[in-house]
């Protein structure tokens, strides 16, 4: 999408002012080609991998858990009791060891989960939400394709249910089109409407300020460029 395919959605000027071709990327070709090739590869380092594996094991999620955007490892230190692993290449699934039902879906070209209102007990979605809508992976370049794609998962939460979701956090909210977005700690609570933030842990920038930080300071949200925020939301219990 360029800056003119923008400008010709009726009402639509939020992209006015970008020179033209600003959105247009090296390869224009469908990442669903890109993604046709297995890529059993890990896409954050060891520390994280382990920080957010002992955090899995705080929280307990070992009933039916739904592994969003996932690939041929989930980091849990132990398999749940279900688990549903949904991500773009079947053979990368089919290599998951903890996997039960594994769904083959392309989150940035069809927002909309295959999935029931407030059927999904445990939802993970780790480094997914600050890709959608920057163009990336293929999709259409929408500012709000985060938000979009935040209400689809708060939509499938069940009653009671918690999504932990695994973001990049700085001092300020910005985008480094067309990577991802880095959001401010308030930011990401507030994209979810009906939901309630239960826990939030940073993994710092600096290893020497900790390796999984609850409830980080102020003082230390502000000396983060590129940290880890891990987010724990629950759905309330339904009204009787």
């Amino acid at each position: 999408m360029t800056a003119e395919d923008a400008t010709s959605v009726p009402g639509e000027d939020r992209y006015r002012d970008f020179p033209d071709g600003f959105f247009t990327r090296f390869d224009e070709d469908d990442d669903r080609g890109f993604y046709g090739e297995p890529r059993l590869v890990q896409h954050i380092d060891d520390g994280a991998i382990a920080a957010v594996r002992d955090l899995y094991d705080e929280l307990g999620l070992y009933g039916e858990v739904l592994d969003l955007c996932s690939s041929w490892v989930s980091h849990l230190a132990r398999t749940p009791q279900r688990l549903v692993v949904l991500g773009m290449n079947a053979l990368e699934l089919d290599q998951n060891p903890q996997a039960r039902e594994r769904v083959v879906h392309d989150l940035n070209s069809e927002p909309a989960l295959p999935f029931a209102d407030g059927t999904v007990d445990s939802l993970s979605c780790m480094h997914v939400l600050e890709h959608v809508g920057l163009g990336r992976y293929g999709d259409p370049v929408d500012y709000d394709g985060d938000r979009i794609a935040a209400a689809e998962l708060a939509r499938v939460l069940a009653p009671e249910g918690r999504l932990l979701m695994v973001v990049p956090i700085g001092a300020r909210a910005r985008i480094q089109f067309n990577a991802h977005r880095i959001y401010e700690a308030g930011q990401l609570t507030a994209m979810f409407e009906g939901l309630e933030l239960e826990t939030f842990t940073l993994i710092p920038d600096d290893a020497a300020d900790g390796d999984l930080v609850t409830d980080p300071s102020p003082e230390l949200l502000a000396r983060q460029r590129y940290g880890c925020g891990c987010f724990v939301l629950r759905r309330p219990a339904a009204p009787r």
